[in-house]
C-alpha cells in the first residue's frame, strides 16, 4: 500500500487518486487480514487464555483458589473428608511452580457460605476456582469437582469419581489427578503433581487425621469467641491424631500435629505449670518425629518453636543457658525454612526470634517473607502489626506507613492499626494533624478490648501529646503527658514500657534531663534488657542506630547510661 501511494503521489508530482489505488489498497488490506486469520486460527485457545489476561476483571488464570468441598451426605457426616480432600489438593497444587495457589487460610472464610464463586474470585484475585463436593450413596463414595473461570463465574469443566465408600486414599489421589489434568488443559500446559511429602497410604490413619484437623479447627473457632469448650475440642483433636499415629507408626504428620496441639494449649492457659508441661510435651513429640526423619521441615519447626517458647517463659534462668536455647531454636527454624522454603509459619516465628537476638533488619525481612509466602497466614494481623512497628523502630517510615495501611485495610476492627497510625504521628515522616490525632485516640478507645484498654488509652494519650509537641505547643503537650501518666497503675504496665514513650515525648518538648531520668527508671525496672544478650532492648540502647534517642547523644547522663554499648 505504501509503495502504491508513493508511486502515484511521489516525485513525479502527479497528485491523482487512481482507480487502481481505489481497488488495490482495500484489496491489500483484506489480504493482510486473511493472512493473519490463517496464522492464528490454528492456535490453541486455552493456551492463549493462559498467556493473556482474561476478560472481565483481568484475573490471572494461573492464580488458583480451591474452595472447601461441600458435604452433601444425608447425615452431614463427611465434613472432615471434604476438608481433607480440599487441603490435600491445595498442598499438592502448591508444589506446582507455575501456579499461585491460595492457601487454606485464604479460602477458609468462604467455607459453608453463600458467596458466589465470581465474588470469591474477585476477593482473592483468583482467575481459576475449583469447587467440589462429597456424597455417599449406600456403599459408594461420590466426589465431584467443578472448575470455574474466575473472571466470568462460568463453569469450564466438571468431573466426578465414584469409589467404594472406604477408599479414601484413592479418592484423595483421584481428586489430585483429575484436577491437574483439567486445570492443565484450561491453562494450556502440562501440570504434574508430585507425591506429597510424608503422606500415608493407610486409609484409616488418614481419616482419623482428618477428623483431628476438623476438631482442631472447631477448637480455634470456639477460642475466638472465648468459648471454654475450646479446650474440649483441642483434647478431642489430640486423641484423633494419637489414633492416626497408632495406625501408621511411620507417619510423621500426626506426631507433629500432637505437638502443635500441645503448644496451642500452652498459649491458651494462664496456669504456669500447665504451660511448662505442654511445652515439654511438644518438644517430646518433636524429638519423636525427628527420629523418623531428621530433616523433616515440620518437625524441625516444631522443635524450634518449642525451644523459643521455653525461652519466652524464662526457662532456663541462667543467661548462658538461655542464650544457648535461643540459638538452638534459631538453628532449627532456619533448617526448617531451608528444607521447605514455603513454610510461612516458620518464617513468622523466625521474625520474632531475630528480633529477640537484636537483629531488627533480619526480623523485618523474615516477617515480609512470611507475609509474601502466605498473605492469609494464620495470625497475618500479627505479622502486619510487627512489620509496621518494627519498620518504624528501624526508621523505615515509608514501609511502616505501608504496612500500617495494609493492616487497617484488611483488619479494620483491629485496634493496633489505629495505634500504629498514632505512632507514625511521632515521626517527621507523617503530616502533622493534631485534630486527626484526637480522632484516632477516640477510635482507639472504641476498638481496644477491655483487657488492654487502660494500657492503650494511656499510650494513645501520650502519642497525642507527641503530636501536640511537634505542633509547637510544649505546655499543652506536658499537660497531656501528665494526664496520661495518672492513668497508668503498675498492674497495667508492670515492665514500665510506657516510660519509653514518655521519654521520647519529653525530647520533643525539649526536656532532655527528664527524658534521661525516665530511661534510667526503665533500666532499673528491666536490668536484663540492657546487658547486650538475648532480649536486650535493641532500639533503646544502640545510640548509633536508634532514631528515638539521637538528640540525647550529647547528653552526659545518656552517655553514662549507654556506656560500653555499641
Amino acid at each position: 500500500t505504501v509503495l502504491m501511494i508513493a508511486y502515484f503521489h511521489g516525485g513525479s508530482g502527479a497528485q491523482r487518486w487512481t482507480r487502481l489505488e481505489k481497488v488495490g489498497i482495500p484489496a491489500n488490506l483484506l489480504a493482510a487480514a486473511a493472512v493473519l486469520i490463517v496464522m492464528f486460527s490454528g492456535k490453541d485457545l486455552s493456551a492463549r487464555a493462559a498467556t493473556s489476561e482474561p476478560s472481565g476483571y483481568g484475573l490471572d488464570p494461573n492464580r488458583v483458589a480451591v474452595l472447601y468441598f461441600d458435604d452433601l451426605s444425608k447425615d452431614q457426616d463427611l465434613g472432615y473428608l471434604g476438608d481433607g480432600l480440599t487441603e490435600a489438593l491445595i498442598a499438592n497444587l502448591t508444589r506446582v511452580r507455575q501456579l499461585d495457589v491460595i492457601s487454606r487460610n485464604g479460602v477458609a472464610p468462604y467455607r459453608s457460605t453463600e458467596v458466589s464463586p465470581d465474588s470469591i474470585a474477585r476477593a482473592l484475585r483468583a482467575g481459576s476456582i475449583i469447587d467440589g463436593s462429597v456424597d455417599r450413596a449406600r456403599e459408594e463414595l461420590r466426589v465431584s469437582l467443578r472448575f470455574i473461570d474466575g473472571s466470568s463465574g462460568a463453569d469450564y469443566a466438571r468431573t466426578s469419581f465414584v469409589l467404594p465408600v472406604y477408599e479414601f486414599i484413592a479418592a484423595r489421589d483421584s481428586v489430585g489427578d483429575g484436577a491437574s489434568r483439567i486445570l492443565g488443559r484450561w491453562l494450556g500446559r502440562e501440570i504434574r503433581l508430585r507425591e506429597l511429602q510424608g503422606e500415608t497410604a493407610n486409609s484409616a490413619a488418614w481419616v482419623w487425621f482428618q477428623r483431628g484437623e476438623r476438631a482442631r479447627k472447631d477448637a480455634r473457632a470456639r477460642r475466638r469467641v472465648r468459648d471454654h469448650q475450646a479446650f474440649i475440642y483441642l483434647a478431642r483433636a489430640d486423641s484423633f491424631f494419637a489414633h492416626a499415629a497408632g495406625l501408621d507408626t511411620t507417619w510423621i504428620e500426626p506426631i507433629v500435629a500432637r505437638g502443635e496441639v500441645t503448644y496451642r494449649r500452652s498459649l491458651w492457659t494462664d496456669d504456669k505449670e500447665q504451660v511448662v508441661e505442654s511445652i515439654d510435651d511438644g518438644l517430646r513429640y518433636a524429638e519423636l518425629a525427628l527420629e523418623l526423619d531428621p530433616d523433616y521441615a515440620a518437625a524441625l519447626e516444631l522443635r524450634g518453636t518449642g525451644r523459643y517458647l521455653s525461652w519466652i517463659r524464662g526457662r532456663p534462668h541462667e543467661p548462658e543457658e538461655a542464650a544457648s536455647l535461643l540459638n538452638s531454636a534459631l538453628e532449627d527454624l532456619e533448617a526448617a525454612t531451608q528444607a521447605d522454603p514455603s513454610r510461612a509459619s516458620a518464617q513468622r516465628t523466625l521474625s520474632e526470634l531475630y528480633y529477640a537476638l537484636g537483629d531488627g533488619s533480619a526480623g523485618v525481612q523474615a516477617a515480609r517473607r512470611a507475609y509474601e509466602l502466605d498473605t492469609y497466614l494464620d495470625g497475618a494481623e500479627q505479622v502486619l502489626w510487627l512489620l509496621s512497628v518494627r519498620s518504624l523502630d528501624l526508621a523505615h517510615f515509608v514501609q511502616a506507613e505501608r504496612w500500617c495501611q495494609e493492616g487497617a485495610r484488611r483488619f479494620p476492627d483491629d485496634y493496633r492499626f489505629t495505634a500504629c497510625r498514632l505512632r507514625l504521628m511521632m515521626t517527621p515522616a507523617t503530616a502533622l494533624d493534631v485534630d486527626e490525632a484526637w480522632l484516632l485516640l477516640a477510635s482507639l478507645d472504641t476498638l481496644t478490648p477491655d483487657y488492654v484498654r487502660e494500657y492503650w488509652s494511656a499510650q494513645g494519650l501520650m502519642l497525642v501529646g507527641a503530636a501536640i509537641a511537634r505542633a509547637g505547643s510544649p505546655d499543652s503537650a506536658r499537660a497531656v503527658l501528665q494526664r496520661a501518666r495518672r492513668m497508668v497503675p503498675h498492674r497495667v504496665d508492670p515492665s514500665q514500657e510506657l516510660l519509653l514513650v514518655e521519654a521520647y515525648v519529653n525530647i520533643l518538648i525539649g526536656n532532655k534531663d527528664r527524658a534521661v531520668d525516665l530511661l534510667k527508671r526503665f533500666r532499673a525496672a528491666n536490668p536484663g534488657r540492657f546487658e547486650g544478650g538475648p532480649g536486650d532492648w535493641y532500639a533503646f540502647t544502640q545510640t548509633d542506630t536508634s532514631w528515638w534517642w539521637r538528640e540525647l547523644n550529647d547528653h552526659s547522663g545518656f552517655q553514662e547510661l549507654t556506656r560500653g554499648r555499641p
